[in-house]
């Protein structure tokens, strides 16, 4: 016969490991996919609203913002893959493809990352060959 002490004792027990079952590092967490990613990136960006991943993925491909190896919607997002996708961004408000200022993009990316639980972006903001005239031919090379 368990007495009430010993129930009480139960009880605690049960409780304190479902915290510490909560609380553990090594839990895993659902990885954010690429699509989900872009859904997000514009929408922050002002591309559209509630859009659907295929509308997401065409609005930003339309302003420049195509990682290297094309939007993949079964790949989970990693740090290489934010770095990235800050420089297209900065290169896109650079270029005046998006209604967003340079500075406020990194406010933009950071916050997007913090909200998905992604890393932020560590690279600094200045990709190389980026701003006006990124991607023309120059006679001086």
């Amino acid at each position: 016969m368990i007495t009430k002490k010993g129930m009480w004792f139960l009880v605690v027990m049960v409780f304190l490991l479902g915290i510490i079952q909560a609380l553990r590092p090594d839990r895993v967490q659902a990885a954010v996919t690429q699509c989900e990613y872009a859904v997000q990136l514009a929408e922050k960006l002002g591309l559209g609203k509630g859009l659907s991943a295929d509308e997401a993925i065409s609005a930003l491909t339309k302003v420049g913002i195509v990682p290297k190896e094309g939007w993949r919607c079964e790949v989970a997002v990693t740090l290489d893959f934010v770095n990235e996708i800050q420089d297209l961004v900065v290169m896109a408000a650079r270029n005046g493809l998006i209604p967003i200022s340079e500075e406020h993009t990194l406010a933009i990316l950071a916050s997007l990352s913090r909200d998905m639980g992604l890393p932020s972006p560590t690279r600094p903001a200045s990709p190389a060959g980026a701003g006006k005239g990124a991607g023309k031919a120059n006679p001086w090379r």
